[in-house]
């Protein structure tokens, strides 16, 4: 069965309604007609009512008082009036009311006709006139009782009206809210659930609900309408998922750029759409647009806002483009190109504007700043090419730099220059006390020397003092401070290289010499000793103790030797720095005189230092006196002590220096000072500026190897005329402190009978300590390297003790031939012996307890005594 369409039923629903309010409109006002007829007779009967009240004044005085005649007139027009009324309202009981009032008129005419015959006057009249107006009353009370009843019937009968049309109507009305209320359920079960159905299906797809399609339950127009929508809301969602893929694609592109992409209408100068860039480059965040869509303009400096104004009335054209900074809000200045384009519709008419707006701060600061920056980098070119010519004069090379430096700054013809190096200024020309300048330190070694300075003596902006500069003069002042410091450095580098280089040369070749003297001296000393315990003549004896006495001339000649060229053997310990100065005291005293005071002043909690005592104390000697020498006339001799550290920058700068804890010795004199000249070669072995016969000149240069071989520094300050200081830093020990002893002389052990493996290169040499031990009861024997030594340890095991030279030919040492034999023999006992002091044993292993060093030259004694305590050690 077809379903009835949803139109026709709606007509069909109409018609019925109307025609029920129809026939309840017409129902209605029957039952109003009924009411109003009912509501007119009791209007009518009282209006009657009223007139007979206003007729009973009449009667009353008529009656009671005296008959006036026109008052009877009135009397009877008032009565046939009424009686004419009365039977007009067509009521049941009116008769009886109209008999009363023709009565009345009746007996008013009575009266009016006995008054005119003038029977009125006597006794008989009076019971006449009596009679009538009793007969008048009568009648007027029966008029009135009859006017009362009428009254109550009418009311009765238009209350009985009332409710029948009450109740008809409230039926009548009753059944049309019925019809109305089946017709809205028929019209809500076939509208009103499908439009709420569609009510919420566009809802849930206004939320985001893309699943959401309206019902379809018949086929009537609902569902054409539901089938219509779900198709829309189809469609719709296709075209936003386009529209999203779109707008996902364009804000990808419009975020990942760093230019500010905006669009907006032909019209309007405001923007629809500014892309995240507008943050990082305006420094405001994109919501402030949507408040204020001129803000964009707002921001622009008040100095191009008219430029891009006018520009800007070629914004609905679409083509604009300016160049314009801003002010961002916290007062920084960005320049923006800006530029736009038109979009048009398929007929060619202009629907939007694109535009792209970019930062273009940094080109516009490089091209402001590319043509200082070529002068800059001009001059510095012209600097840095003077500079690295070092066969050329410092002095020369300021005249030439300072002439220089007007004509790389932005205004060359107000510009000066000044550069001061210590004690020495250049000026450009035309110099004169500049309006503004610019000053740069020149620093060397973290040392101010001198400065740079640049000026103008008319600024060229309003500001004064440095703020007249560029950035970019402030850095060409700046480098060329750098590179001048930097020349400096180089060059008093490049002189310490070449006196290090220098000492390194004498070093090594006075290493060397005094190598083979120690060799040749051991011999000496051996051999004369032995002679003296052999010859009987006191004559020959007294020659051999002269042999002795000059070999250990030459011996300690040798060691200052070794020293300088930090080859002698050392015996490091921790030592207390402040006790040892205050044990020395009593000899510097001695040795200084009585015209020289000496002051100390000693750090409290003064680390102590790993050196040897004794190679110190000989250093403070040779200071002291060379103290003494520059203080003829008398004078202060200064000892100080202190805890420092040499950090990276202070070593970097130096010579063989690890940065650490250091131990600060410091000896100054109040004496003649040391030429400039002179200061440079002070620890070169052999250079003296003493008078002949009164000096080596190996004091400084010994003090010098020792430092270094101990892993110090050493620095020496000194003006002409005011003194000399000269810093030792030695390094800070770690284990117990100690004081420098006296050394004891060893007597001559007893023989022991143990076998002995001598190594040792030079054949003198060996042949004496062969002889030596050969003497004292030992079994000796001798190999000439590590080579041949190995061979004999690994065909013998009653070695010993192993006895070898460190430093020896064949590229095994004698540490490395120690190594070897201990793998051999675990249990044997090594003795070293080397006129150096460079081994690993000795500036590495810092002579632990298990390692035993003889230095050459040693006496007979000496090797007695190293050996028996090498033998006894487990």
């Amino acid at each position: 069965m077809p379903t009835v369409r949803v139109r026709s039923l709606s007509w069909l629903c109409l018609a019925v309604v109307a025609v029920a309010l129809l026939a309840l409109t017409v129902h209605g006002a029957h039952g109003w007609r009924q009411l109003q007829d009912a509501h007119a007779r009791i209007d009518g009967l009282e209006d009657v009512q009223g007139r007979l009240h206003s007729l009973a004044a009449a009667v009353d005085y008529t009656t009671l008082l005296r008959t006036d005649p026109r008052i009877i007139s009135g009397i009877i027009a008032d009565a046939q009036s009424l009686r004419e009324r009365t039977l007009s309202l067509d009521e049941a009981g009116a008769e009886r009311a109209a008999y009363h009032l023709a009565e009345i008129a009746y007996m008013g005419r009575e009266l009016l006709e006995l008054h005119d015959a003038g029977l009125l006057d006597g006794a008989v009249s009076e019971t006449a006139r009596n009679l009538h107006a009793s007969q008048v009353r009568i009648h007027y009370t029966g008029v009135q009782d009859a006017l009362a009843a009428l009254v109550l019937s009418a009311h009765a009968s238009a209350r009985t009206t009332q409710q029948q049309v009450l109740y008809s109507t409230g039926v009548a009305a009753a059944m049309f809210a019925l019809l109305v209320v089946v017709t809205t359920v028929v019209m809500l079960r076939r509208i009103g659930r499908p439009l709420h159905d569609l009510v919420a299906t566009i809802r849930a797809v206004g939320e985001g609900d893309a699943a959401a399609r309206m019902p379809v339950c018949s086929d009537d127009e609902i569902a054409e309408v539901a089938r219509t929508f779900n198709a829309m809301v189809d469609q719709r969602q296709a075209r936003d998922e386009a529209l999203a893929a779109s707008e996902a694609r364009f804000r990808q592109i419009a975020e990942s750029v760093g230019e500010v992409f905006w669009i907006s209408d032909p019209g309007d100068l405001g923007r629809q759409y500014v892309s995240p860039a507008f943050e990082s480059i305006w420094g405001l965040p994109v919501s402030v647009l949507d408040d204020d869509p001129l803000r964009w303009n707002k921001a622009i400096h008040e100095d191009d806002r008219p430029r891009v104004m006018n520009a800007l009335r070629d914004h609905a054209l679409g083509f604009y483009r300016a160049e314009y900074r801003i002010r961002r809000p916290d007062g920084s200045i960005r320049w923006i190109d800006d530029r736009s384009f038109p979009v048009r519709d398929a007929d060619g008419r202009i629907v939007s504007i694109v535009g792209v707006a970019r930062d273009v701060t940094d080109r516009k600061a490089y091209q402001a700043e590319l043509g200082e920056r070529i002068k800059e980098l001009r001059c510095l070119y012209q600097v840095l090419e003077l500079i690295s010519n070092r066969d050329q004069a410092t002095d020369q090379l300021l005249t030439q730099i300072v002439e220089l430096l007007p004509p790389a700054l932005r205004v060359p013809e107000r510009a000066v220059a000044r550069i001061r190096v210590h004690d020495t200024e250049r000026f450009s020309g035309r110099w004169a006390e500049p309006e503004s300048r610019l000053r740069s330190p020149i620093v060397v070694d973290r040392t101010e020397v001198g400065e740079v300075e640049i000026g103008y003596l008319q600024s060229p902006e309003p500001g004064s003092g440095e703020s007249a500069f560029l950035v970019e003069e402030h850095a060409l002042c700046d480098g060329i401070a750098m590179h001048l410091g930097h020349m400096l450095e180089g060059r008093r580098l490049s002189e310490i290289v070449s006196r290090s280089e220098r000492l390194q040369a004498v070093g090594e070749l006075t290493g060397g010499i005094a190598h083979d003297f120690n060799n040749l001296l051991t011999v000496m000393l051996g051999n004369a000793e032995l002679l003296q315990e052999q010859l009987e003549s006191d004559e020959q004896r007294a020659l051999a103790q002269t042999i002795v006495r000059t070999a250990t001339r030459g011996a300690e000649l040798t060691q200052r030797l070794l020293a300088f060229a930090r080859r002698q053997p050392l015996e490091p310990k921790a030592v207390e720095i402040n006790a040892l100065l205050q044990s020395m005291d009593d000899m510097l005293d001695r040795t200084l005189g009585d015209h020289i005071s000496v002051d100390l002043a000693l750090a409290d909690d003064l680390w102590d230092a790993q050196v040897d005592a004794a190679q110190l104390e000989n250093a403070l000697l040779n200071l002291a006196l060379n103290a003494r020498d520059a203080m003829p006339q008398g004078g202060r001799l200064g000892l100080e002590t202190g805890n420092r550290y040499l950090d990276a920058d202070y070593a970097d700068a130096r010579e063989d220096l690890e940065t650490g804890d250091y131990v600060m010795l410091a000896v100054s004199d109040t004496g003649t000072g040391i030429s400039p000249e002179v200061l440079g070669r002070v620890f070169e072995p052999f250079f003296s500026t003493k008078e002949a016969g009164r000096g080596t000149g190996l004091g400084l240069s010994m003090v010098y190897g020792f430092v270094k071989q101990s892993r110090g520094h050493i620095e020496v300050y000194s003006e002409v005329g005011y003194g000399t200081t000269v810093r030792m830093y030695l390094p800070r020990a770690s284990g117990s402190t100690v004081r420098a002893e006296p050394k004891v002389e060893v007597q001559a052990p007893a023989p022991s009978g143990a076998t002995i493996l001598l190594v040792e290169d030079d054949a003198l040499v060996r042949n004496y300590a062969s002889q030596r031990l050969d003497d004292l009861g030992y079994k000796v024997i001798t190999a000439v390297d590590g080579a041949s030594a190995l061979e004999v340890l690994r065909s013998r095991d009653d070695i010993d003790l192993l006895f070898t030279d460190v430093v020896m030919p064949g590229g095994m040492s004698g540490r490395d031939l120690a190594a070897a034999a201990l793998k051999v023999h675990p249990q044997l006992r090594v003795l070293y012996t080397s006129g150096y002091a460079e081994s690993v044993i000795v500036h590495r292993d810092m002579l632990t307890g298990d390692v035993k060093l003889l230095r050459k030259p040693y006496r007979g004694t000496e090797l007695a005594e190293f050996v028996r305590d090498a033998l006894a050690s487990a």
